[in-house]
Parts: structure tokens; sequence; C-alpha cells
């Protein structure tokens, strides 16, 4: 997409980073977001830790491990079966537990303004399927359970913690511009999970619009607020660009 000589909405430049875990987790850490504590080898798992492939899998071939054993077993498994390749390299992350929430943001270059979204969770298969069999059937399967996401359902926060959520977006717009000129424009989502003191971890960034942003069509709880209208993301992104071309700023939305 580098490449590619048509004016391209956003940063195009910032997708390198969020297909490269270690650019990822560097451009999250500029952020000052709270991340969990990577495992740079299999040998060193001493707790639960959540295994990812490189780039936007969708959650296919993400596995749990809780040491190396349990990681060499399943990760020979998934190759065997064809999920993943012998050569593929892994990321190894501690697994973080608490309730799933993917903060959706909109960023406009042209007014210097972070809007929040929305925000959904992930509905993944067939992890979520196993919560419904017995503890003693599950210790009987050898099957290693697939995150591969199957689709998305709204969810409206606590309004305690909104101020948090737009400091966590307003700190990643910042840390990319540092990064990665122009920046974060356009559409993004920190995605992660609240803890039972609802502290939020984040174990993921998209620099781009995201699936769950289609639960939204008609405009979200929260863009309801801001918008006299119906405004989906997809209208959202229509409307800077317009406003742009207008004002003749096309440059400063597009890379």
């Amino acid at each position: 997409i580098e490449s590619i000589k048509t004016p391209i909405f956003g940063n195009k430049w910032i997708l390198r980073w969020e297909s490269d875990r270690t650019m990822k987790e560097k451009l999250m850490r500029e952020a000052k977001l709270p991340v969990p504590k990577p495992v740079l080898d299999p040998k060193d798992i001493d707790k639960l830790v959540i295994v990812k492939r490189q780039g936007a899998a969708g959650g296919r071939g993400y596995f749990l491990a809780a040491n190396q054993d349990d990681y060499n077993k399943k990760r020979n498994q998934l190759i065997s079966q064809g999920v993943i390749s012998k050569e593929e390299a892994l990321y190894i992350q501690e697994y973080a537990t608490g309730v799933l929430a993917y903060l959706q943001f909109f960023y406009s270059p042209l007014k210097e303004e972070l809007e929040f979204f929305g925000a959904d969770q992930r509905h993944e298969s067939d992890i979520e399927g196993i919560a419904r069999i017995p503890s003693e059937q599950q210790l009987k399967s050898n099957k290693v359970p697939s995150f591969n996401v199957i689709g998305n359902s709204p969810l409206v926060l606590r309004e305690s913690l909104l101020d948090e959520v737009y400091t966590m977006g307003d700190n990643f717009v910042d840390a990319s511009k540092r990064m990665v000129a122009p920046g974060m424009n356009g559409p993004f989502c920190i995605e992660g999970v609240y803890d039972e003191n609802a502290k939020f971890t984040s174990f993921e960034f998209s620099a781009r619009i995201v699936a769950g942003t289609n639960i939204y069509m008609d405009g979200s709880p929260y863009y309801s607020l801001l918008f006299n209208e119906p405004m989906s993301m997809g209208k959202r992104i229509a409307r800077e660009i317009k406003i742009a071309k207008a004002g003749k700023q096309l440059d400063k939305v597009t890379t």
C-alpha cells in the first residue's frame, strides 16, 4: 500500500507499524498505553500467555500457553493442521483478563480534535463456546481453541471511564505524530480489557477503520452527542474529505 501513488485517506505509513508486533508495541509504549509484558522466548513462559501471529489475522492461529511444553505442543499441532507455518514468527504476550473493550476513535487533522466514536466487543470462535462445555469434557479434549473473530456487539462504557478513554486516545494521536508522521489521522481503535478494578490494559491497536464500527450505521450513542444527524464512521470519513476538498486541504487528510 505504501507504493500506491493515488492519495489515500489517513496515514498509509502507520499500517506498517500495525502489522509488525515489535513496532506496534513500541508505538503503544510511546503513547503510554498500559500494555501486557511481552515474553521474548518460550522458555521464559511462567504464567498464562497468549501467542499471536504477525499482522491482522483476525485471531485465527492465536493460542494460550501456560509453559514452554504447552507452547510447543500447541504450536506443533497448529503447524500440522496448516493453520500456521513452521517458519512463522510468533509473538508471545502475557494474557490480560477482564471485560473486552474495543475503543473506536476518529481524529480530525482539520480541526485538530479527537472524537470518541464508540465501543464494541468481538465474539471469537471457538474460545467462547468452550465456556459452555463442562470442565471434565474440556480436560479430555486435545483441540487447540481458536480466537477467530466471528462478529461484534455494541458496548456502552460507564461514564466514569470516559475521561481515561479520551486521555488514551489523545496520547496515541500525539505519539503517532512523533513516531510516524503525519500521525494517526482518521479512524483508529485501541483494543484491550478492563479488569476487576476498571483498569484498562491495551493489547492491540488498529490504525484504520475496524469492523466493529458497522454496528453503528446510523450513529453511535456518543456520536449522537456530537452530530445532530445520523453519522456512521464511513460518513464521518466522507465528511472530512469533503471539508478538506472545499478548503483546498486534501494534503492534510491524505498520504
